[in-house]
């Protein structure tokens, strides 16, 4: 999530906020005091860059631990109309919430794309690129965004295993009767205790019922075990059961994990959590995800090969981040 702050913009002459960029793209471009003219000539091919970026509903602000008065003269010699910004009392303050300050008091030159939530999507960093990444790089990246499969936030009502404030969060949609859901089902059960504390592992029903008719009802089933409080030991047992989930099965779950075995059926013979699974249903297809498996970490879909290492990697990389600029700040 992208730390919010508020700046004096001097080439606007206000303060400027993130918050008041919500549900926009934005586009931080960080940059040190003292500029190098090829410094000076990147921040104006954004300038001319903004055109483009604001058909896909994008804006820059550049970060600059430079004073009010050094960008303010920045702005009005360079033609730059974008929002500059002075991090500059304290010094980097906001740049380190960034990862993009360093320990002798440097602004690393970077450029960060947040999207319309306030996640970021894109860093492109000065180990990289030395100076500035080239607009039209930025620009490609802004228009992969559209259309991309996004879940909602997490709510108090998800089913979650792990503690809510992880710094890595796993959301996962799934179809109990679906072969590609059990495979990626065994791969969290060996992922998720590597991580201990640092992983919250979110569970969300998408049944595709017209070709896997058994997955509304197993969807219904483990809300009815939610409902007693054994939500992840029936969610666990349907996925080892191998699309074994006629209702009599169901049921045996139920009475296997210690369930009041008339309670959990007369909620299932009455559907009395279809509404529930619906909802889930919806508004996965609402957000563009339309088939299970469909896995998320930290809001962004995981493409890559279904693995364990793949899905460690990811998480490893989204940790080191989270500890480096844990560690910029103090």
């Amino acid at each position: 999530t992208a730390p919010a702050f508020v700046l004096p913009a001097p080439n606007l002459g206000r303060d400027v906020s993130l918050k008041e960029y919500a549900g926009k793209k934005v586009v931080l471009i960080f940059f040190p005091a003292g500029l190098q003219s090829l410094l000076v000539e990147q921040l104006g091919k954004y300038q001319v860059a903004m055109p483009d970026l604001e058909q896909h509903e994008a804006l820059i602000l550049g970060i600059s631990d430079a004073t009010k008065d050094e960008l303010k003269r920045l702005g009005e010699n360079n033609g730059i109309e974008f929002g500059l910004l002075s991090d500059s009392t304290p010094a980097g303050d906001i740049s380190k919430k960034y990862g993009a300050f360093v320990p002798d008091q440097v602004v690393l030159p970077s450029v960060l794309v947040i999207d319309e939530e306030g996640l970021i999507r894109r860093v492109y960093e000065s180990s990289k690129y030395p100076n500035l990444p080239n607009p039209a790089m930025v620009t490609r990246a802004i228009k992969k965004m559209v259309g991309v499969p996004k879940p909602i936030p997490v709510s108090p009502d998800d089913w979650q295993l792990g503690p809510p404030d992880a710094p890595v969060v796993l959301i996962e949609y799934a179809d109990y009767q679906c072969g590609p859901c059990r495979e990626v089902y065994r791969l969290l059960k060996e992922v998720v205790p590597v991580y201990g504390d640092k992983l919250l592992w979110i569970h969300r029903h998408l049944p595709l019922r017209h070709s896997h008719p058994l997955a509304q009802g197993a969807a219904e089933a483990a809300e009815a075990a939610g409902a007693q409080s054994k939500f992840w030991d029936v969610h666990d047992r349907l996925f080892e059961a191998e699309g074994a989930l006629e209702r009599e099965q169901l049921i045996a779950y139920a009475q296997d994990v210690g369930l009041e075995v008339d309670r959990f059926t007369h909620d299932l013979d009455n559907r009395r959590f279809r509404d529930a699974v619906n909802e889930d249903f919806k508004l996965a297809v609402g957000n563009r995800i339309k088939r299970p498996p469909a896995l998320f970490i930290n809001s962004l879909p995981f493409e890559e090969s279904r693995s364990k290492r793949a899905i460690c990697a990811r998480i490893e990389k989204l940790l080191a981040c989270t500890s480096a600029i844990q560690e910029s700040v103090r």
